[in-house]
């Protein structure tokens, strides 16, 4: 999962709700650039949430998909934020001043299709789900 853009689901107002969002990788972690003052940013304080990427090759014969649920916080670390900030992670909103947050101790689970082994009968190649 090397980053790119993905979808965050969280609790807003004790219903659920999915935003989708620009990710990096920050050693095993996923890093997300957020806005201070946006929904997103209350909602990701400290929650568990649940975050999902997935690709598909251009030929429509390979993809992945990949399901992270972890604990989420803003990153404040001196160290970790300036590595944040190195990241190719451009912010999608106006705020002057971003944060981030990162989704750790998750647990992982995910999935490789390959269309000539579905269409083979063969199942999914399933990543039986892992803590890091």
């Amino acid at each position: 999962m090397p980053g790119g853009i993905g979808r965050v689901a969280v609790s807003v107002s004790a219903l659920p709700a999915i935003f989708p969002i620009r990710y990096a990788m920050l050693d095993d972690d996923i890093v997300l650039r957020i806005s201070p003052e946006g929904l997103l940013h209350a909602a990701l304080a400290g929650a568990v949430v649940a975050f999902e990427a997935d690709a598909v090759d251009s030929s429509l014969t390979h993809a992945w998909s990949v399901l992270v649920v972890g604990r989420s916080h803003v990153i404040t670390d001196r160290d970790a934020l300036a590595a944040a900030g190195q990241l190719s992670l451009a912010a999608w909103g106006k705020a002057r001043h971003d944060v981030f947050s990162r989704i750790s101790d998750g647990r992982i689970s995910g999935r490789a299709y390959n269309r000539a082994e579905v269409l083979a009968g063969q199942p999914p190649h399933p990543n039986r789900g892992s803590t890091p």
